[in-house]
């Protein structure tokens, strides 16, 4: 059986993504608005409402967070504002909580519970029955014409 090679990571892009890893790669640096002024929302990421097609706002910034996942696009804050550029910055990726206590201390290790040690599994004694709740048990059943008398844990299957 013959695999196909898979195309290089970029060769993957549809046509909008490379459209706009290759706007930040011309002009550095953008912010969300400039983006999305540019990059007008594609009819194909419209979803059918009761009125026909309506716009799906997030789509951009869910591109983006794609695009950023693939390491194609980074994000940097500068100033208080969050801007996009096109490559990975080594810096970007901000440690875990888990990882920053790695990196500076020692973690306490998950407790490790034994649980096959212990006595056998004995279940609680069953609660007794209110007064008169057995009574039904003090009458016969008919069974074949004959009476029966009312055995618990005993069933007579024709």
């Amino acid at each position: 059986m013959q695999f196909k090679k898979m195309p290089p990571k970029g060769a993957r892009l549809n046509p909008q993504s490379k459209a706009i890893v290759a706007h930040l790669q011309a002009h550095g640096r953008q912010t969300f608005d400039q983006l999305h002024v540019l990059f007008r929302e594609p009819s194909y990421h419209r979803s059918n409402g009761p009125n026909g097609f309506v716009p799906n706002p997030h789509w951009l910034r869910a591109r983006l967070t794609n695009l950023r996942q693939g390491g194609h696009v980074s994000r940097e804050v500068h100033e208080g504002v969050m801007y996009y550029v096109a490559g990975y910055q080594a810096g970007e990726q901000e440690p875990t909580s888990r990882q920053a206590l790695a990196a500076g201390g020692c973690i306490t290790p998950p407790r490790r519970v034994y649980v096959m040690r212990g006595g056998t599994y004995q279940p609680p004694p069953p609660v007794p029955c209110r007064e008169g709740a057995m009574d039904f048990a003090n009458c016969p059943s008919l069974d074949a014409g004959r009476r029966m008398p009312f055995i618990p844990g005993r069933a007579i299957y024709g």
